[in-house]
C-alpha cells in the first residue's frame, strides 16, 4: 500500500515555492534560533569564566629551578674564582711551611 502511494506521488506536478518563500521560513524561525542561542552563549561565557578563574595561567616566564647551593655558588663566586688560593693556604700552618702530623 505504501508502494502504490509512492507511486502515485510521483505522478503528481511538483509544486514549485513563490519567490521569497525561503527567506520568510528564516525570519520565522530566526527568533525561535535566538532562543536557544542566547542561553546556550551565556552558559559558554559562564563555563569559560569558571575555568580561568580556577586555572589561572602564569606570566612568570618558567626556567630552570635554582637549587639553594647554587644561590650560594653565585652569592659567594669571588671566593669560588679563587677556590686554588683558598685551597692552598688551608694545607699551609701559621708559619708558612705545610703541615705535618705531630708526632707522639
Amino acid at each position: 500500500m505504501f508502494a502504490r502511494s509512492w507511486d502515485l506521488l510521483a505522478d503528481y506536478p511538483a509544486i514549485e515555492p513563490p519567490g521569497g518563500f525561503l527567506q520568510a521560513v528564516r525570519r520565522k524561525l530566526a527568533p525561535a534560533v535566538l532562543r536557544f542561542a542566547a542561553p546556550l552563549a551565556a552558559a559558554a561565557a559562564a563555563l569559560l569564566m569558571a575555568l580561568l578563574l580556577t586555572h589561572p595561567t602564569s606570566t612568570k616566564p618558567t626556567g630552570p629551578t635554582v637549587t639553594e647551593e647554587e644561590r650560594e655558588l653565585v652569592e659567594n663566586l669571588d671566593l669560588l674564582q679563587n677556590y686554588d688560593l683558598l685551597r692552598s693556604l688551608e694545607l699551609l700552618g701559621d708559619n708558612g711551611s705545610p703541615l705535618t702530623e705531630e708526632k707522639k
